[in-house]
């Protein structure tokens, strides 16, 4: 199978994810946002008990899209922790370190976070900016720009270019498009 083919299929298999998404209500996105400003200042969030039935499937919806972020962002965190260690046993070179092309990667666990960023970086940035454009909140978008940093430095270290420029570019997109989304509510 081609690289095409192979990041073909990886979009067809996040379509399902994104067309449910797309569907959610303004409703359950506040709901989502909310869950995640709690989580921030340390509130465990809960359902009451007495709420209507239009509630529960609020709630029920956004909890489903907060423990999927939450999924994801913890691949992202893996990835990041995996490179950092394999910094600390010196199977990667320091990002601080100027040096030469980088030498090829010997050691097992910084081959693996090099095979899981070839694997899932298409997936993961198609997710990460699909949810960013569309959340709601401080605390979610903390979350994701957080896990948009980890990933991006955990390609830096791998001399992944391709994933991390795209990284780049995706944040680059965000923060330009913002003036002017602000510009239009005026």
């Amino acid at each position: 199978m081609s690289f095409t083919q192979l990041r073909s299929l990886k979009k067809r298999a996040l379509i399902p994810l994104l067309l449910e998404f797309q569907d959610t209500c303004e409703e359950s996105l506040a709901a989502v946002a909310g869950m995640f400003s709690s989580k921030a200042k340390g509130i465990e969030w809960s359902l009451d008990s007495d709420a209507s039935n239009a509630a529960v499937l609020v709630a029920s919806e956004a909890h489903a899209i907060t423990l999927a972020i939450e999924g994801l962002l913890g691949v992202v965190f893996t990835v990041a922790t995996l490179t950092d260690e394999a910094v600390d046993m010196g199977e990667l070179d320091s990002p601080r370190c100027e040096s030469d092309p980088p030498a090829k990667l010997t050691g097992r666990t910084a081959l693996l976070c090099v095979s899981m960023v070839d694997s899932m970086w298409l997936t993961i940035l198609d997710a990460l900016s699909f949810i960013l454009a569309k959340s709601q909140g401080e605390a979610i978008i903390l979350e994701i720009l957080k896990g948009y940093q980890a990933f991006t430095q955990a390609c830096g270290i791998l001399h992944a270019v391709e994933p991390l420029n795209s990284f780049l570019a995706s944040l680059c997109k965000f923060t330009i498009g913002i003036p002017v989304e602000v510009e239009k509510r005026r």
